[in-house]
């Protein structure tokens, strides 16, 4: 490394590289073969401790970022809401198993996806659990007969005469010992050209959370004054103001470059025309439907920018099939900030100019913190701390937070009346659900607690269908409450922000 700084010659500089890569290529082959001495030898044993499941799952895809935008390969992750939040199993041998798992299915996949499943298929007492683990790739395949051989000692498979793959052939045989040394099972499903299936089951303990040392990333804020991003185009497609420009002060914040649609035909439209990095996609709007375009701009041609879809209705079963439709990742509304910048930083990890201390403790809400103004409020009403990200992020510029206002007061105005039109002759359920699911996202995006809170569970009822067993008079009198709140939160909202 220290050699590779100096003055070299172009052909010296290759020889270092090629002496790093080899010495680095020796050194994991001396470290499988000592793990695995030591499994033969029984002296390798489980260290259980506590641990959040998915921030360590996410801390694995952040790992991996990197390899999977140079392949150009996509990403899931599905865990089961069954999984307890934190359980007790051995974090550094169940990472090792997945980072060998994850990296074969990279390394063998050209096109596709990686995906992650994680679920519970037994349950043994209140509190322990039995799991099962899948990575499932889109890659090579492997035949039946390397399949009954993959799990021996140095076995490696070479797809083609004169391919070879870096690696020992230890890997995959060291995953079915530690497996077994948990008192696991592990085997592989595959179809050649297809792609693979490597599984492993794992029993594991809920963890009380009391006893988990908080992770500081829950403590802390990102600092906004030092993450940044160099050269990343991102396109809104967006259909309310609102919900645009505030997701626009958040991007430009970090030092993104900016363009915005107000549906997903102007959304398809500027993709064709524009280079983009990233595309924040709204799932419901008019003209065209937000999986919709994903699908039209994914057909477009090989390399098409990243879609996040965007949606109050974050339920499991809804994420899988956006995911499914096109898009590459999911955040709820409303857009948290630090959500969106972790995924950003997930899957844009060659634009981000990495600051000397990205996590710092920082109260974004400090220029405010005295605000006379802010404390005057009903804090049943609107939720404060939303409000002051609001006016921090737009330097509390009073021109612009009035016109976020009054966009905010126009969308709720007409949103309510579209509602009050589908209920009034023949109901038409779909125009209302549509109607009461905007105005979710709406009213959690500018802070409005009581109105997110009563339209969210008028909107559960709508999804459960639950409105077959309210008649029309309930259905108008849940949208007169509303409207009744909304009258209620304006002057509120316009206090708390300053424009009063």
């Amino acid at each position: 490394h220290l050699l590779l700084n100096t003055q070299l010659s172009p052909q010296q500089g290759i020889y270092i590289k090629v002496i790093q890569e080899s010495s680095r290529n020796l050194l994991n082959i001396l470290n499988d073969l000592l793990t695995l001495s030591k499994l033969e030898a029984n002296k390798l044993q489980l260290k259980t401790n506590i641990f959040d499941f998915q921030y360590f799952i996410r801390n694995l895809k952040q790992l991996f970022a990197p390899l999977l935008m140079q392949k150009e390969l996509y990403f899931f992750s599905d865990i089961d809401s069954h999984i307890p939040k934190y359980i007790v199993a051995d974090e550094t041998k169940l990472s090792q198993v997945l980072t060998n798992l994850i990296g074969n299915a990279i390394k063998f996949t050209d096109k596709g996806s990686v995906k992650f499943y994680a679920e519970v298929i037994k349950q043994y007492e209140e509190d322990s659990f039995l799991l099962k683990m899948s990575i499932v790739d889109t890659g090579k395949g492997i035949s039946k007969q390397h399949q009954l051989l993959i799990f021996e000692h140095f076995y490696q498979i070479d797809h083609n005469i004169g391919e070879k793959h870096e690696g020992t052939g230890l890997g995959l045989a060291i995953c079915k010992e530690l497996v077994h040394l948990w008192s696991g099972e592990m085997g592989v499903h595959s179809i050649e050209n297809q792609g693979s299936t490597f599984w492993f089951t794992i029993p594991i303990k809920k963890g009380a959370e009391d006893e988990v040392i908080k992770d500081n990333r829950q403590l802390k804020k990102i600092n906004l004054s030092s993450l940044k991003f160099k050269n990343l185009h991102v396109l809104i497609v967006e259909d309310k103001k609102v919900n645009q420009e505030i997701a626009k002060i958040m991007l430009e914040e970090v030092g993104c470059e900016v363009s915005l649609a107000n549906n997903g035909a102007e959304g398809l439209e500027s993709v064709r025309n524009h280079s983009f990095d990233m595309v924040l996609m709204d799932i419901w709007m008019p003209i065209m439907d937000g999986i919709t375009a994903s699908r039209h701009i994914k057909a477009l041609s090989s390399k098409t920018p990243l879609i996040i879809g965007l949606s109050a209705n974050a339920i499991a079963e809804d994420i899988k099939e956006y995911l499914n439709q096109g898009m590459d990742d999911f955040l709820a509304k409303p857009l948290d900030p630090y959500d969106l910048y972790e995924k950003m930083s997930y899957w844009f990890t060659d634009k981000l100019i990495k600051p000397n201390e990205n996590w710092s403790e920082v109260n974004t809400n400090k220029d405010f913190k005295n605000n006379e103004v802010t404390d005057q409020v009903p804090s049943e009403l609107i939720q404060v701390a939303v409000l002051e990200k609001i006016k921090s992020l737009s330097k509390n510029n009073k021109s612009y937070i009035n016109q976020l206002f009054n966009s905010f007061v126009a969308d709720m105005t007409e949103l309510i009346k579209q509602a009050e039109d589908s209920i009034q002759e023949d109901l038409q359920k779909e125009e209302l659900v549509r109607s009461i699911h905007t105005i979710k996202g709406l009213t959690g995006t500018i802070g409005a607690s009581l109105l997110h809170r009563t339209i969210s569970e008028f909107y559960a009822k709508l999804k459960n269908n639950q409105e077959e067993q309210i008649n029309k008079n309930q259905l108008q009198e849940y949208v007169r409450v509303i409207s009744s709140i909304f009258q209620e939160t304006q002057p509120a909202l316009a206090q708390a922000l300053g424009i009063a």
